[in-house]
Parts: C-alpha cells; structure tokens; sequence
C-alpha cells in the first residue's frame, strides 16, 4: 500500500507542474510571472542543449510553449494518478522473469 506522504507528495508535485506550466503559457493569473519567464526564455533559446548536435534552435516562443504544454501534461497526469498506473506496470515489468513476462502483464491490477 502507497503511504499517506506518497500521495500527498504526489498531490503537490502535480499542483506544482500544473502552475509553473499554466505561467508558461498564459499570463493570465500572473501577468508579471509570464513576462519575466518570457524574457528568461529569450535567453534560454540561446544556449539550447541540442545546438551543437543538430546545429538548430527553436524560437524562444515554441520552445517556451513547449516546455509549458509539458509541464501541464505531466502535472494534470500526476493530479489523476497516472504516475502510479505507470509506476506499477514499470515495477513489475522490470521485476518479472524474460520466460514469464506475459503471466506478469496480466497480473497487474489498478
């Protein structure tokens, strides 16, 4: 059984991802937040991590709305308890025997 903390750590990291998402995309609630981010992306664009493999870099507005579309997504996953769906099937995939892998699939219960 997943304790208390687990959960409520869960609840808090999915709350977390959602806002800093949330002030990525829209300066609706913190019209403040957004533009400083925006200009910190303004930067940020210049120093992308895959430059010097691929010799390309977004703009500073896609890579921005990117990130923010992810961190939504990932936070509302968390906020719906997705993460243990997929913490579970990981767990039992990684611990079952090669020869007996499809037993160990249909073992897993929500």
């Amino acid at each position: 059984m997943v304790s208390l903390g687990l959960h409520l750590l869960t609840i808090v990291l999915g709350v977390i991802f959602v806002f800093l998402g949330h002030v990525k995309l829209t300066p609706q609630f913190f019209p403040e937040y957004h533009s400083q981010i925006r200009n910190e992306f303004g930067k940020l664009n210049k120093e992308f991590p895959f430059f010097h493999i691929t010799g390309w870099r977004p703009y500073a507005k896609s890579y921005r709305l990117g990130v923010g579309i992810a961190e939504m997504s990932s936070g509302t996953l968390l906020l719906l308890g997705g993460g243990f769906f997929l913490t579970t099937y990981v767990q039992r995939g990684v611990t079952c025997d090669n020869n007996k892998l499809p037993n160990c699939v249909s073992e897993i219960k929500l």
